[in-house]
């Protein structure tokens, strides 16, 4: 694309929100968009207890999983039927939604570790079945709550290998920057009428996080069952999508990880509460924020303590922002008509341009 169809639509775009306050990052060092995958090294110390994938760096998005790529990913089942996923955070505890498991008992539930497919040849999976379930104290059973998180404890500690691990956790200081690109993973429908053809291979896509005041603000577009004065998007929650759509999870990835990667460290940033639809513009999937929630989850898994990390997510875990959020709405009016279409066409111009 040449640049000046890039500057003149940039310039239209300006033209056309000039009373919104438009939000791209700043230029970040960009991941590499080939994959390489190495099974038998790994990148980060093999002592680490958590947050190691047997997987290398990469971008790429909508694709299958590789055995051993996302080792904290795990299936909760009910009567043997994937119903949510989930990830392991230590050897006896799984993280996952409260939407989920609000009517579960733990009798009735059983948590695959390491197991790429869902039905198929798994040489690496184990089954679990489930002690106890405890529901976040914030969560009222009701749709979009916030505190939308469960903790499963396993009936027996699993034993950790490059198959099943935990994912590590953040502090509650750490901050996910909005254009940070991370990942989330599941077997839910691939469509919103078309779920994941057999054998079920574990999908994973590539998003960039959006912070809850800007992700707010896109659910007020064009929604006319939403008061413009009720906040959907709590401060206890964190998006990831595109402006345009395009990729998201759907239906059936509900309590899944969304992970994010620093210093050769995979963190989880989040836990897959909501969405409207799948994959629709303006309507990027909402995630419980595991920072705002870690202190809940030291009381209930002491032992987290020892791979929960206080660090500080750097400019070069951030790629060019290749959707064009909004800061600010006048509280008078939502974002006119033409103005988004203006914000649609420049997201995808920047989102060409960022893998050119």
């Amino acid at each position: 694309m040449g640049p000046t169809l890039l500057f003149g639509a940039l310039f239209i775009l300006f033209l056309g929100i000039s009373n919104v306050n438009s939000l791209t990052s700043a230029p970040g060092t960009m991941i590499p968009d080939t994959m390489t995958f190495d099974p038998s090294a790994n990148n980060v110390n093999r002592n680490q207890v958590c947050g190691r994938s047997r997987a290398q760096s990469r971008v790429v998005g909508g694709q299958n999983a590789r055995s051993g790529e996302w080792p904290w990913q795990v299936s909760i089942r009910m009567s043997d039927r994937d119903i949510c996923g989930g990830a392991l955070i230590s050897e006896k505890w799984v993280l996952s939604a409260a939407h989920c498991l609000r009517w579960a008992r733990p009798l009735h539930i059983s948590v695959v570790l390491g197991s790429l497919q869902l039905s198929g040849s798994n040489p690496h999976a184990v089954i679990s079945k489930v002690k106890t379930i405890k529901l976040h104290p914030n969560y009222d059973f009701q749709s979009r709550s916030p505190g939308d998180l469960a903790l499963v404890e396993l009936q027996t500690p699993v034993n950790v290998t490059d198959y099943i691990m935990p994912i590590c956790l953040p502090d509650s200081a750490v901050h996910f920057p909005t254009g940070m690109v991370c990942w989330i993973t599941g077997w839910g429908y691939i469509s919103s009428q078309e779920a994941l053809p057999s054998p079920g291979i574990l999908q994973k896509v590539k998003l960039p996080l959006i912070d809850a005041e800007t992700c707010d603000e896109l659910y007020h577009i064009q929604n006319d069952l939403l008061n413009e004065n009720t906040s959907l998007v709590k401060e206890d929650m964190l998006c990831a999508g595109y402006v345009e759509g395009g990729k998201d999870g759907c239906k059936g990835d509900s309590g899944g990880p969304l992970v994010c990667q620093q210093d050769g460290t995979w963190l989880l940033a989040g836990i897959s509460s909501f969405g409207e639809g799948c994959a629709l513009a303006n309507r990027p999937g909402v995630y419980s924020r595991i920072p705002a929630y870690i202190d809940w989850i030291k009381q209930i898994v002491p032992e987290i303590s020892s791979t929960t990390m206080n660090l500080n997510i750097t400019a070069t875990s951030v790629v060019r922002q290749n959707f064009v959020s909004v800061a600010r709405v006048s509280s008078d009016a939502h974002l006119p008509t033409i103005s988004l279409a203006l914000v649609t066409i420049a997201s995808v111009l920047l989102r060409k341009l960022s893998d050119i």
